[in-house]
């Protein structure tokens, strides 16, 4: 019985070790910015205030700038100026910040331009490992069906979804899934430090 056990387990363990790596494609950064790096070492430089006039950016550098600050170090957004085109109209590119580290990066277009985000993703990182169909209500009421589609691997997952927010936009969320565990064990502490006082 224990020698079964033991070629089943041997049997079985390349399975496991291929469903963990199961995305070889997964990136460390993303449009030269790492994942999980500490801002000041990330592959992307502030913007300079110097070039701010009356609240508009007048720069041709790759850079970032706040966006929002929430006062807390587990969250904090960056507006990123001069990304890469990636021909999905409209886009824009927000870093999401935790404890000084990247913890995400999101990036939305035109809705209409979501097929060709997808191939984009595809091309670089392969098929994704998960698609879903759902259904969503905007402002005015109207139903309008969704897709995701989601690579998700041991350090990264990424995941793409259209329509989002709105009815005519697309989101795509690179996710370091080691700064995402460290956000959710602080939110869970206090969770629990809260639950403690009532």
């Amino acid at each position: 019985m224990k020698t079964a056990f033991v070629i089943a387990a041997a049997l079985l363990w390349p399975l496991v070790a291929t469903a963990q790596g199961a995305w070889p494609q997964q990136p460390t950064d993303v449009m030269g910015i790492r994942l999980g790096a500490p801002l000041d070492g990330a592959g992307i430089q502030p913007c300079d205030a110097s070039n701010e006039y009356r609240g508009r950016l007048s720069t041709s550098v790759f850079c970032y700038q706040p966006r929002a600050a929430l006062g807390r170090p587990d969250r904090t957004f960056f507006t990123v100026h001069n990304s890469p085109d990636l021909g999905t109209g409209g886009q824009r590119v927000v870093l999401d910040v935790a404890f000084g580290h990247v913890a995400g990066i999101l990036l939305t277009g035109n809705a209409i331009r979501f097929d060709k985000m997808l191939a984009v993703l595809e091309t670089r990182y392969g098929t994704a490992t998960e698609t879903a169909v759902g259904k969503a209500r905007f402002g005015d009421g109207a139903e309008f069906a969704t897709v995701t589609k989601r690579w998700r691997g041991d350090r990264v997952t990424i995941e793409a979804t259209s329509p989002f927010g709105r009815a005519d936009e697309f989101t795509v969320y690179w996710s370091d899934l080691a700064t995402q565990a460290r956000r959710d064990a602080q939110s869970a502490r206090e969770s629990k430090s809260g639950a403690s006082k009532l």
